[in-house]
């Protein structure tokens, strides 16, 4: 079998889409459609190495992901990016998390160099809600506010308008209702988010009296 009928059988038995896998190699859809197609005039070997590191990745999914959790605790780069590419596979919210200095930001802003439609927000301690907001408007190139409903409604219409992806880092620094916010930015525009943090974080996200377990429960 060679590797275009190996991917369509992949694809198949996954139950994914082109169009979602495309996303996660950072290629066109219409360039993978092109490849499968053997219409592809551009660097096949290039194309193919991409095809084959993500479907041997895949195929490790349940060596990276935690079973009970779904939380994946960062401990290479690989792993970090992987768990990243799967979220934008499969639209949904991941966590990743380890101690100071286990190089988390480092795997993120490589990970974004490779993905410009991403959108990376960096955290400080004490940030706001409407700051947090304000700070995702900015990237997405629409206006900022003072009221967070309204700057959430108008952030998930963007998000829903282009092929994106939110990642958060030192997200631990996230206060319950900048969290909130994420929560509902995703449910409005189902926009795939990443949240990067340390074991604070995972405690954030449970909350004291379980305020963001629709967020924790939906984690990737």
């Amino acid at each position: 079998m060679n590797l275009r009928d190996e991917f369509k059988s992949f694809l198949e038995v996954n139950g994914l889409k082109q169009a979602q896998v495309a996303r996660s190699l950072g290629v066109s859809a219409a360039m993978l459609s092109a490849w499968v197609n053997n219409s592809y005039k551009g660097d096949v070997v290039s194309l193919e190495g991409k095809v084959k590191d993500f479907m041997r990745n895949y195929s490790i999914k349940s060596k990276v992901v935690q079973d009970e959790d779904k939380i994946v605790e960062l401990s290479n780069m690989l792993k970090a990016h992987f768990v990243m590419d799967e979220a934008i596979v499969m639209r949904e919210t991941a966590v990743l998390y380890g101690k100071s200095g286990a190089g988390k930001t480092v795997a993120v802003k490589e990970w974004v160099k490779k993905h410009p439609e991403a959108i990376l927000i960096e955290v400080v301690p004490g940030i706001s809600a409407l700051r947090l907001l304000n700070l995702i408007a900015s990237k997405l190139g629409i206006d900022m506010g003072n009221k967070i409903d309204e700057l959430v409604l108008e952030c998930a219409k963007e998000f829903r308008r282009r092929d994106s992806v939110l990642v958060i880092d030192e997200a631990e620094h996230l206060t319950l209702k900048a969290l909130e916010s994420v929560r509902r930015i995703y449910d409005f525009s189902k926009v795939p988010v990443i949240l990067v943090g340390t074991y604070g974080l995972i405690r954030n996200l449970k909350g004291s009296r379980g305020e963001l377990l629709q967020l924790f429960g939906r984690v990737n």
